[in-house]
């Protein structure tokens, strides 16, 4: 399951989507290689808005999270650098909630490209020849992040609405107003 695509606009070389996932026993990456991507995204404060119900989630413990049954996690590398972090998670009859986490360097521009690519890409990955992994990936955005809220129209998701006080914020102690929002196929 790994796609590689040159861009268009020739502002990327090649865009890779590599799944964590386990063949024969062996993952496609080292639990130290996913820790050490979790910690420059931390460094990088590229999470302020993810996870919100809890403290500040761990390397260790995004490990765990990564390895649960409901949860699928992409690498994406631009020109063989680490460019984005794609978490899908509560996937469930081909419903997954998706979460996005950009490293420096691949914000702006790039990374509305990058993003589509990306969307494009998950929505399509076939389990067999007639059914798709994902259905269709629902975005959960607080309203505060309004970078990300404006995002999510360049991205090619569809807004369903706000919702308010859904989502409580553990440092806050309050609940928070969100902006509900959904990806299938044929959107791009």
């Amino acid at each position: 399951m790994v796609g590689e695509r040159d861009t268009e606009s020739g502002v990327l070389d090649s865009i890779k989507i590599i799944p964590y996932i386990k063949n024969d026993g062996v993952p496609s990456f080292r639990d130290s290689e996913i820790m050490f991507l979790w910690e420059k995204a931390l460094n990088e404060k590229a999470l302020d808005y993810m996870f919100l119900d809890r403290d500040e989630v761990l390397p260790y413990e995004f490990l765990t999270i990564v390895k649960e049954d409901t949860t699928n996690l992409f690498i994406v590398l631009v020109n063989k650098e680490p460019a984005l972090l794609i978490l899908l998670n509560n996937i469930s009859y081909g419903k997954a909630e998706g979460h996005f986490f950009f490293y420096n360097g691949f914000r702006g521009g790039k990374a509305v490209k990058i993003g589509r690519y990306c969307l494009n890409y998950l929505i399509n990955i076939k389990l067999t020849e007639t059914t798709y992994v994902y259905d269709v990936i629902i975005g959960i955005t607080p309203v505060k992040n309004v970078f990300a809220c404006k995002f999510l129209n360049k991205l090619g998701m569809k807004i369903v609405g706000k919702i308010p006080l859904y989502l409580y914020n553990e440092k806050t102690k309050r609940q928070e107003d969100i902006i509900y929002s959904y990806y299938c196929r044929g959107l791009l």
